[in-house]
Formats: structure tokens, sequence, C-alpha cells
């Protein structure tokens, strides 16, 4: 008995093998017939692609679909996913044509010593493969801007201290991380004394970005605000510093990329602007109280057009947004950013900027409350109605950049309004510090 269960064992463990060997291989025919029918389409379509897709899904060792599902990728614009499609090639097979594509895709990503480590990587292979040598030939073209040039990949993306929308968007996975602190000195001057006053904002903004695709970016901005307020009170005849702190509102970003040409992107974005700061925020002090709000009570939403491009030691970035506000009492605005950024020597980058903004006609009803006789009694309510009329600011802006270890950008810069609008036009940033951390992870 036990001599036939040993060699029942035995059948088994040679049978296994064989049986699971004829398995791999009648799935990884099907496969291969699959690979087939995406070369007879043979046009970069959704269609094909899906062909190599399901081959790879049967049999995840057939290099060939690799290489081509990653040319398909390629052609598509999902950089991201053929540079992966090309990597599991290589395991694979150390063959030249995966070298090639992902060479190509450094290229097109700006990442130029990557690509050179590839196509130099072929020549040494086939030293007479014209592609790579082309691409070479290129790149020794283009050394000297790239030697000098702001890279846009990795951890070298370009944001302007103040507009901070570029033109092009993040790669697939990729986070941008940046923590901001901005001293604002804001003013409202009014032809009612009443309701001028001095307001100094210390910011804590945290960005998060996400390149959810190659085209599409999202992001969240929370932000932490502490007011500070100098008003005049006429009741009592005399000055009155008060101040408030909390969650300000939260901005969600959204980006998509509408072209990449060489040096060139262009981008829409939208910022929706969340209403999770107190719109009722007040202090009280010397028998005054004023509301001093951290947050505008409403949705704000912003749709826009960002513009990167690079040319030599310069990075050019633009922008142009309108804001739609949700309030009754406050004016839509318009904005434009200009900004300019160039390299001084290695880790210093300068930069200047200006910001343009109109801002429409409002009427805001201002409110506080003063007692003037006995602290038991109950405050009385002052409200001035102000009418705001429509007007233009520019601000210009300079500030530097500091490239620090680790794909760590350090940021410092002000703002200071050049043109600004009559007294009668609503509250106006009178300057602006800020220190900023930027750190990408790829």
């Amino acid at each position: 008995m036990s001599s036939r269960i040993g060699l029942l064992i035995v059948l088994v463990t040679l049978l296994v093998p064989s049986v699971s060997t004829l398995w791999a291989l009648d799935t990884c025919g099907e496969a291969d017939m699959l690979y087939k029918e995406g070369m007879a389409l043979l046009d970069d379509s959704r269609q094909e692609a899906s062909l190599y897709e399901r081959a790879l899904s049967l049999c995840p060792g057939l290099y060939k679909a690799h290489v081509r599902l990653g040319e398909v990728y390629l052609a598509r614009g999902e950089v991201s996913k053929a540079l992966d499609q090309f990597r599991k090639a290589l395991e694979l097979r150390d063959a030249i044509e995966p070298h090639l594509r992902i060479g190509e895709i450094y290229r097109i990503l700006g990442r130029y010593k990557m690509a050179k480590k590839e196509f130099s990587h072929v020549l040494s292979v086939v030293p007479d493969c014209l592609e790579a040598a082309a691409q070479l030939e290129y790149l020794k073209k283009v050394s000297v801007v790239y030697d000098k040039m702001i890279e846009p990949y990795p951890g070298r993306i370009p944001l302007a201290i103040f507009a901070r929308i570029p033109g092009m968007s993040l790669p697939r996975g990729a986070i941008l991380a940046d923590v901001q602190f901005n001293h604002i000195v804001q003013d409202i001057r009014t032809s009612v004394p009443a309701s001028e006053r001095v307001v100094r904002i210390d910011a804590f903004i945290l960005g998060l970005r996400y390149g959810l695709t190659d085209r599409v970016s999202v992001g969240l901005m929370p932000k932490f605000l502490y007011k500070k307020g100098n008003l005049y009170s006429p009741e009592l005849d005399r000055h009155i510093d008060l101040g408030v702190s909390g969650m300000g509102d939260t901005v969600v970003f959204f980006k998509y990329r509408l072209l990449r040409r060489a040096r060139h992107d262009l981008s829409l974005f939208h910022l929706l602007s969340i209403p999770t700061g107190d719109s009722s925020a007040m202090d009280r002090s010397h028998q005054v109280g004023r509301l001093l709000p951290l947050g505008s009570g409403h949705f704000d939403f912003q749709p826009g057009l960002a513009y990167t491009t690079f040319t030599g030691r310069v990075t050019l970035h633009s922008s142009l947004s309108y804001l739609i506000t949700g309030s009754r009492s406050q004016g839509d605005e318009l904005r434009a950013n200009l900004a300019l950024e160039t390299r001084v020597f290695h880790g210093l980058i300068a930069s200047l900027e200006l910001n343009y903004r109109w801002r429409g006609a409002s009427r805001r009803r201002q409110t506080y409350q003063a007692l003037l006789t006995s602290p038991y009694e109950k405050p009385k309510d002052y409200s001035i109605t102000i009418d705001e009329k429509s007007g233009h600011a520019l601000f210009m802006a300079p500030g530097f950049r500091f490239l620090m270890p680790w794909g760590l950008q350090l940021e410092l810069g002000a703002r200071f309004p050049v043109i600004r609008p009559g007294a009668d036009s609503g509250p106006l940033e009178r300057s602006v510090f800020h220190i900023g951390l930027v750190r990408a992870f790829f």
C-alpha cells in the first residue's frame, strides 16, 4: 500500500509542472494572438492599447507587448504609463528599443542628463545607431541651455512666488508640497472715518498638489490666519487694537494641461475657495467689539489660464483668471500675473513679478459694537454702509529662490503696490512679505 502511495506522489510531482507549463503556453499563445490583433490596428488608439493590456494580463512576460504598449501610451501623451512599460520591458530583456524610448521620454520631460545616459548606453552597444546619435547631437546643441536653465523635473518645479500657478502640470503620481508664511499689511481708506482701519495678517498656508495623470493635477490649500486690526472709534475718540486667529478659507485646486510643446506649457486651472473660516470672528477691547472675519462666508470660483516657457536662463510665467465671488456685497475680480525668473548663479534664482488686479464695485456693511456707559449694559451695534467703487491695482514683487539639498527650495519675496485705486475702492495690501519652502516628490 505504501509503495502505491509513493508511486502516486511521484506521478503527481511529475505531472503538475507539465500541466502548469501547458497552461502557461496556452495563455501566452492567446496573448500572442491579442498582440497580433493590436499590431493589425497599429493606430495608437485606445482599442489597440486595450489589446496589449489584455495580452499582458494573460502573459506578463510578453516583452514585445510591453514595448508596443509603451509606444502607444507615449503617442497618446500618457508619459508615466509609457515609462512604466519600457522599464518592465527592460526587466525582461536588456534590449536597445526600451533604452531609446526611455531616453526620448526623459528628453521630453527636460531630464537631459538621464536622457543622455540612455542614448550613450545605446551607442556603447550599437555604435552605428543613428537615432541615438541624432538624439545625443540634439542634446549637445541645447546643453548650454540645459546647464543654466531651471529644470522643471525633478524637484525644480518653478512656481511664481505670489501667482504660484505655472503652466506645466505634475507627472502622474508626483507630489508638490509647499509651506508659506505671508505677513500682510492691509489698509482700508474710506470717506467715513469710523470705517478706516489698518489690518495686519499673518497667514500660514499649506499647499499640496498631486499629479492625478500626466495632464491633470489637483490640490488642496488650507490656511491659518492671525489678524490684528487697528481701528478708530469716533464714540471714544481713540484708536483700538483688536486681534483674532483661526482657520481661514480653504482653496481646492484643479489644473488640466492643454498644450506641451518643447519648453512651452499651457494649462487651464480652477480655484474653488471653500468658506471654512469664521466669517463672524470678533474681538473686543476698550468697550468696543469689531468684526475681523477669518473667512469670507461664501464660495468663490476662479477659472483661468496659465502659461510657462523657458528661454536660456530665463523662465516666464503668466496667468489670467477671473474671480467670481459668491457674495452679494463684494465685486468680482480680474487678475493677471507676469513673472520672470533668472538664475543668477548655481543655487540662486532671482524673480520679478507684476500682479494686476481689477475689482468691481461693491457695497459693504461695516458693523461694530460699542459700550459707552455702564459695563452692565448691552453693547450697542453701529452699522455703516460703504459704497466701494471699482478700481485698478498693480503690484510689483521682487524675490529670490534658493535651491537647497534634497530638492528643497527656499523662497523670499515682498510685494508692494505701484498703482493703487482711489480711497473709496475698498481694502488693499500696503505690503506683503513672503517666506516659503517647496519640495517635490517623484
